[in-house]
């Protein structure tokens, strides 16, 4: 999808020896309004390129972990933080810069979060869902994303949020898209404390297992 008017991103450039070279604030579908960016032709560079999806504010526009000094910073010492409800976009690409022709970043961000929407149907029942209480397992606030391998590591103290359910009819219930970071891959994602169905009421379910996330994919 393409990116709303206005939203904020950072384009960062790195030479062929992986040392820090600039980098540029950009308002989508405003670029004419950043100083243009000189590079050296015949020479290839890598280009990282993130945003906050939606966000349209400059000021909440994550800046580089690395070193402080710019001097010091590399590909490999270089990454993004951003905490879970934060929609971070992320890209990644090598061009080698020419004197002859336009120069095409052709900018395609990926999701770093896994972005999960959950739906219970009890319509087979024939009963109305009348209460329901979730959590997700083990989601981490934070991540890293590495700019030399594009790593997306979940960083600081796994919890298991609560997850609210929306009534979309009387017998189903859906949750708004929710972004995680699950660390137990291969394990479970969501479990159900108590739902009432009708008469009846279970506890402590376990729907899934075996669930494997992969950053960027819904």
């Amino acid at each position: 999808n393409e990116l709303e008017t206005d939203v904020w991103y950072k384009l960062v450039v790195y030479d062929s020896d992986e040392k820090y070279v600039t980098e540029r604030n950009y308002q989508y579908s405003k670029e004419g309004n950043t100083e243009p960016l000189y590079l050296e032709v015949g020479s290839t560079f890598t280009f990282i390129a993130y945003a906050i999806n939606n966000n349209k504010s400059e000021s909440n526009l994550p800046v580089i972990t690395g070193p402080t000094n710019n001097a010091d910073k590399t590909l490999s010492n270089s990454s993004v933080n951003a905490v879970y409800y934060q929609d971070l976009l992320f890209f990644h690409k090598s061009l080698i810069i020419t004197g002859s022709t336009n120069n095409n970043l052709a900018i395609t961000f990926e999701h770093a979060f896994n972005n999960i929407t959950t739906t219970i149907d009890a319509s087979a029942t024939e009963y109305p869902l009348t209460a329901i209480t979730a959590n997700a397992v083990q989601t981490q606030p934070n991540i890293a994303i590495n700019f030399a391998t594009k790593t997306v590591l979940p960083t600081g103290t796994a919890s298991n949020p609560s997850i609210d359910f929306t009534i979309n009819s009387a017998q189903t219930r859906a949750t708004s898209e929710t972004m995680v970071i699950n660390i137990a891959q291969g394990g479970t994602i969501l479990k159900i404390a108590n739902i009432t169905i009708g008469p009846l009421t279970s506890a402590n379910i376990t729907p899934f297992s075996d669930v494997r996330l992969t950053p960027g994919t819904n």
